[in-house]
This record gives structure tokens, C-alpha cells and sequence, in this order.
């Protein structure tokens, strides 16, 4: 569910409420034990769409990226990926 115009969460459900689909992936590597990098990438579907026509579009949406996330190996996340450390 995103959020409204002012930044804040819906406090009450309606077919209307906008909903947004988000993929990607992340790669932990470890230096030490809780200590390492991530690589993350990601990218939006669909964005800003009316909760009531999510359920008959989001097989397609999710069909329609497939492709793109089975790029998103270990050398790819590295390469393209945002990269930040943990721990």
C-alpha cells in the first residue's frame, strides 16, 4: 500500500487505496561474523495503481519482470547493485 499525498500511511481500507509493486534482490557478504556489505538492486513494476485492479494485473506485471530479476546473479548485484556495509 503506498502512502498518501501527505507521506502518511491510509488509516482506513478502500478500492481505491494506490498500491505499488517493488522487486529486486540483495547479496550479503560477510567479512566477519555480522559484519559485511550488501548489494541491493531493485526497480518498481507499477506504482500509484487502484487497489481494486491489482488482483487482474499483478500475475502479468510479475510475468512481465521475470526476465529482468533472473539476471540478478552474485556478479550482477556487484556491478549494478547499490553497495553499503552492515554490522
Amino acid at each position: 500500500m503506498d502512502l498518501d499525498d501527505e507521506g502518511n500511511r491510509f488509516e482506513e481500507f478502500s478500492r481505491d487505496v494506490p498500491y505499488s509493486l517493488y522487486c529486486g534482490a540483495i547479496l550479503a557478504q560477510y567479512a566477519e561474523q555480522n559484519k559485511g556489505t550488501w548489494f541491493s538492486k531493485d526497480f518498481t513494476c507499477f506504482s500509484g495503481k487502484p487497489f481494486h485492479i491489482v488482483p487482474g494485473i499483478l500475475r502479468e506485471e510479475m510475468e512481465k519482470y521475470l526476465a529482468l530479476l533472473r539476471q540478478f546473479d552474485a556478479n550482477f548485484l556487484k556491478e549494478h547493485g547499490k553497495e553499503s556495509s552492515f554490522g
